[in-house]
């Protein structure tokens, strides 16, 4: 692939540095992976032309988004039924895993729930003004879905230009369609603005009766469906001026929630195109079934109109991702793989198949010292290093050049190989040349022997230094 002039006078000055010993993570057996430097948001991410398994920012540089999540990042919970993280905590533990992407999750479909065996929990703040008359089945005023509640949408402005200053890019969910289902009942509907009991229209988004209401979530009801395209509407009045966003549509919906998502994704396309100044990118999230975390869901994602996906474990994302290839930006969301944190050996996975990440985090996990943790968020702000080291654009997922079968290249000039196996030697494919290469332990974050290596054109052999898996990164000698 063809490279920008300003990628290459970046990766000339970086393997100079290299030469020197002054690049970050170039520091020896000693070193580590190198400190945070300031990230800049430069105008609305946009799939990258020459490599569109990655975003491009608004100065063309392509970019890999890694970063995390935390259920309360923007409504924290009325109820200390758990401690809540502050979104200053959030940040501040975020920049220092050097990170650059957030995903910012919101409650906004539920007033009052509960998720067992918790204590209920109560949103700080929602989207639809509580005017009245009559009392919704929480015992507080019922909403006018006409009016906004201004505060939510300051809020939200606050929380996403902060991030920006810090150098973040956020992902803002626009619905969430998990609480529905499986939130302990009868919370799960009786806390939600479209239960007829809950708003002064009078609306009902439980068509069937079934007391989930899952069908706000399709076009079954055009009132309903109006109503949140208002309000869409407004979340990108209140953020267009902002350069760092995407749009979430809704976090694991159901299975009859495709053509109200495609319905959304094109919404705020035609809205933003026509309308606005800046135009941001849109992300669709697996639908969720929990007997069925089948194919289809995936291939709902590859087929419809949004940015960016993220899919389910169908085929290997937990343990051995797919390379990308291309179809759409991928971001692999721990939060639809398992749940929970996963170790860095699927971070490292994830960053040579060509893949964008996020990892689920939540309290204790955060802030814990458990081995496993602190090495899987490590590794979330090490991959985000490297991708900023190399030329991102030009570098594709390979399962053949390296036996390890987890490689990103851009063959005959940069590598980055992946050895999951502990101190098992590996070989990689070179063309004739003279390459210079650098050890990585990513269980440490530190870098170890460097050397150089010439080869007539070769599948060579190498030994790790490390006991346990290791990184390496070669490039052709200047």
């Amino acid at each position: 692939m063809k490279q920008r002039p300003l990628q290459r006078i970046s990766i000339l000055l970086c393997l100079i540095c290299l030469v020197l010993g002054a690049c970050s993570g170039s520091g020896g057996s000693s070193g580590s992976a190198g400190s945070h430097t300031t990230v800049t948001v430069s105008g609305p991410l946009m799939v990258d032309s020459l490599n569109p398994r990655y975003f491009a920012d608004g100065n063309g540089k392509t970019v890999l988004l890694s970063g995390f999540e935390f259920w309360d990042v923007l409504l924290a919970d009325g109820q200390p039924a758990r401690e809540a993280i502050s979104w200053e905590t959030f940040l501040k533990a975020s920049r220092k895993h050097s990170t650059n992407f957030i995903r910012l999750w919101v409650w906004n479909e539920l007033t009052r729930f509960r998720h067992a065996p918790d204590a209920p929990w109560y949103t700080s703040k929602e989207i639809w003004m509580r005017t009245g008359p009559g009392l919704a089945l929480d015992e507080k005023p019922k909403f006018d879905l006409t009016k906004f509640n201004q505060a939510y949408f300051d809020e939200l402005h606050a929380r996403v230009s902060q991030a920006a200053e810090k150098g973040f890019y956020v992902s803002v969910m626009l619905f969430e369609g998990w609480s529905l289902r499986y939130m302990e009942a009868p919370w799960n509907w009786n806390g939600h603005p479209f239960n007829p009991r809950n708003n002064i229209q009078n609306l009902n988004g439980d068509v069937d009766g079934d007391s989930l209401g899952t069908e706000v979530h399709t076009l079954q009801v055009p009132e309903i469906t109006r109503i949140q395209e208002q309000y869409v509407k407004k979340v990108i009045d209140t953020l267009n001026d902002l350069d760092n966003v995407l749009f979430e549509i809704c976090n694991e919906d159901h299975e009859g929630s495709t053509a109200w998502q495609y319905h959304m994704i094109a919404y705020i396309r035609d809205y933003e195109k026509n309308h606005k100044p800046k135009q941001h990118p849109v992300w669709m999230s697996t639908q969720y079934v929990r007997s069925d975390p089948g194919v289809q869901f995936n291939t709902v994602l590859l087929d419809s109109p949004a940015d960016c996906i993220s899919p389910n474990p169908y085929g290997g994302y937990k343990d051995d991702p797919p390379a990308s290839d291309g179809r759409k930006i991928i971001i692999s969301d721990s939060d639809h793989l398992c749940g929970c944190i996963l170790d860095h050996t699927w971070v490292w996975k994830s960053f040579t198949r060509g893949l964008n990440i996020v990892n689920y985090m939540e309290l204790p996990e955060l802030l814990d010292n458990n081995t496993k943790h602190v090495a899987a968020r490590n590794a979330m702000g090490h991959v985000l290093q490297y991708a900023n080291r190399i030329d991102l654009s030009s570098m594709i997922p390979s399962t053949d050049l390296s036996s390890t079968k987890y490689c990103l290249a851009n063959p005959g000039k940069e590598y980055i190989v992946y050895q999951p196996e502990a101190g098992k030697n590996f070989t990689l494919l070179l063309p004739a040349g003279r390459y210079e290469f650098e050890w990585f332990n990513p269980s440490t974050g530190r870098t170890g022997a460097k050397g150089v290596i010439e080869t007539g054109g070769a599948r060579e052999s190498f030994s790790s230094p490390f006991g346990g898996d290791a990184v390496l990164y070669i490039y052709m000698s200047i």
